[in-house]
């Protein structure tokens, strides 16, 4: 796919299949869809602008009639029951990345136990028959559904919409005599900060998309919990590491950086876990390794050149378009502005070129595959 050829949209509608139910229409969380009237015959229309490719949409269609890329029944399901079978398990987590980055908050949710795990952006995409069908063939006996707290999800709809279908299910199941076999947690990951190490500079005032940080006497900042979106905005502009958030810490991602610089890759991707979803690395190709973080905002410079001063050949930032960012439009526009400083002190030791940002989404199949391409081949990796 050449930069001039125009980029597949990743959301399609099979007018034979559909009814024109209106059911996508009055569920869309950024009113996307319409139906048309063409002389006597009705069709459902997407604005692909005004789509966020949430696929509230794709999980509500009672025909099946909306299809979406990397979100498909069989693979959801093959994905399901592989965790299951490695783990030995017959109960499975379904939980919203967003809220539930770490291993440690997922278990601490379920009551401390270990299970298998199936992350996905977002829980409202899911569809209904996805679980109905586990159960139904016994791939999995107990389902743990962890959506986002509803003020709390980033795509408007996708925590309270995933509530209200498992919670059916569930009534429905009980009713049938099958027990309680679905258990929903809701849940979300805010930012906190160590009253100890802060400075009081109030860079997290300045830079939170939310105002959700303030300074307080004796000039300590502190964050508003019900205003925070989990963004880490303000991680990556504090400058004594005084603001975390769990899965996202200045440290953990160090000690991950390390961890992967051990290995075969020369290319370190960081990633905005709404702009990409890696494929194996197999398909990727073993010269790149993957950071999600909550936003690409969050990606800090010295993380950048901690990556260079371990070795990596490059360090490429996958970020959200502008107009598509989750965090206010600030995470993309953030990232490129923390990046363009950083270039202009690389550009002092000739290095500008081993850092680019790319801006994606995946309502375009294959356009952050095509980033991948180029850096790669622009470094050499």
């Amino acid at each position: 796919m050449s930069d001039s050829e125009p980029l597949a949209f990743g959301l399609t509608i099979d007018n034979d299949t559909c009814s024109t139910c209106s059911l996508c229409v009055y569920a869309c969380p950024f009113e996307a869809i319409s139906v048309r009237q063409l002389n006597e015959e009705r069709k459902v229309e997407v604005d692909e602008a005004k789509c966020r490719f949430c696929g509230v949409c794709y999980s509500l269609c009672p025909l099946e009639a909306i299809k979406i890329t990397y979100y498909d029944m069989e693979g959801l399901l093959k994905q399901a029951e592989k965790l299951c079978t490695e783990a030995g398990s017959k109960s499975l987590i379904v939980a919203c990345k967003g809220s539930n980055p770490t291993d440690k908050i997922i278990a601490s949710r379920v009551g401390g136990e270990k299970l298998p795990v199936l992350k996905v952006p977002c829980v409202g995409r899911v569809p209904l028959d996805f679980y109905a069908r586990l159960l139904a063939e016994g791939a999995v006996e107990k389902l743990y559904v962890l959506p986002c707290d509803e003020e709390f999800c980033r795509l408007k709809e996708g925590g309270r919409i995933s509530f209200l279908r498992v919670d059916y299910l569930q009534s429905l199941l009980e009713e049938l005599g099958a027990g309680r076999l679905l258990t929903v947690v809701k849940g979300s990951n805010k930012a906190r900060v160590d009253e100890a190490k802060c400075l009081g500079c109030g860079n997290c005032v300045h830079y939170c998309p939310y105002e959700a940080a303030s300074l307080r006497s004796p000039g300590i900042a502190s964050i508003d919990e019900e205003k925070c979106m989990g963004c880490g905005i303000c991680l990556a502009y504090c400058p004594n590491f005084a603001i975390t958030l769990e899965g996202y810490e200045h440290e953990s991602l160090s000690e991950t950086l390390r961890r992967l610089a051990g290995g075969k890759a020369s290319i370190l991707v960081f990633y905005c876990q709404w702009a990409y979803t890696p494929e194996t690395s197999s398909e990727n190709g073993s010269n790149l390794c993957f950071i999600e973080l909550p936003c690409a905002g969050r990606v800090d410079p010295l993380h950048i050149l901690q990556a260079l001063n371990l070795g990596f050949k490059g360090v490429l930032i996958l970020a959200c378009k502008q107009e598509l960012c989750n965090f206010e439009e600030a995470g993309a526009r953030k990232a490129e502005e923390n990046l363009k400083n950083l270039k202009k002190l690389l550009g002092q030791l000739g290095l500008e070129g081993k850092v680019e940002i790319a801006f994606v989404s995946p309502k375009y199949p294959g356009e952050a595959g095509q980033a991948l391409s180029n850096f790669i081949s622009k470094i050499g990796g």
